[in-house]
């Protein structure tokens, strides 16, 4: 009998809550872009995942294989932090009361998510207490011991954002006003190509706003704080990516998307 080999904890918790948007901010590495298509028969409708050493998954073109290959570990500062994070969240789950961990397992039918087939899951307990923690943290709240009730979050309806070469300047124009009780965790990708559409594995986390910050909002210091000064070349496209997450506990929305040639 073949043996599995297991991820590592970390990366299995990470895609457990946070899916595949959410790793990707989390691990600094390239993925191949060369790939078979395929097409299901009647017994297999759907596959994903990696089957020995062959991938499995989807994009907007259809189902497709790939070789799987083992990610750089580039072992960034900011990769380090994350899971030094998941760490010290994963040891105050250990350290939470009995009754304090029953409360969370109770409510997990409140904040089911779906999988990458889009049927709904139910985290475990510990899933959403470092669910909800990790993205506290990721916009510097206050970790909370106790399950929040569920709360709609106040989506962000327009984005669109300017990159210039001439200012040297990304900006971010958003509706509506960001709540008192929120804060939004914006992600970005370095430059790409023109042509690149498809950019759900590279984005990574900048920082975050907060009420005081208003539209158009500068996100150029953000910008180069996490991939450098020497951006601004004309024709390349920027993508970004605004979340809104309740302050207080730590709920999100999926949020909303956008991208810039960069001009001249």
């Amino acid at each position: 009998m073949k043996k599995f080999i297991l991820l590592p904890f970390v990366f299995l918790m990470e895609t457990l809550m946070f899916g595949l948007d959410r790793l990707a901010i989390l691990l600094e590495c390239s993925v191949p872009t060369h790939f078979a298509k395929v097409k299901y028969g009647e017994m297999i409708a759907d596959m994903r995942g990696k089957v020995n050493g062959t991938v499995h998954s989807k994009n907007r073109y259809g189902a497709y294989m790939r070789n799987k290959t083992s990610p750089v570990n580039p072992q960034t500062i900011y990769q380090s932090a994350v899971r030094n994070s998941f760490t010290s969240f994963s040891q105050a789950w250990r350290s939470l009361t009995p009754s304090q961990r029953a409360s969370w397992s109770s409510v997990v039918d409140a904040f089911s998510k779906s999988n990458v087939f889009g049927d709904n899951i139910k985290l475990t307990g510990a899933n959403l207490y470092m669910s909800l923690n990790r993205m506290i943290a990721t916009i510097s709240g206050v970790a909370i011991s106790t399950p929040p009730l569920p709360s709609a979050v106040t989506a962000v309806d327009t984005l669109s954002i300017v990159a210039d070469v001439s200012l040297a300047a990304i900006v971010a124009t958003f509706t509506p006003a960001i709540p008192a009780t929120q804060r939004v965790a914006i992600f970005a990708t370095a430059p790409q190509s023109a042509g690149v559409n498809f950019v759900k594995n590279k984005y990574r986390f900048i920082g975050y706003a907060t009420n005081a910050d208003t539209s158009p909002l500068d996100l150029t210091a953000f910008y180069n704080a996490k991939f450098g000064a020497g951006w601004a070349t004309a024709g390349q496209k920027v993508f970004v990516k605004f979340v809104p997450v309740i302050t207080l506990s730590g709920i999100s929305s999926i949020g909303l998307e956008a991208n810039s040639i960069v001009i001249p």
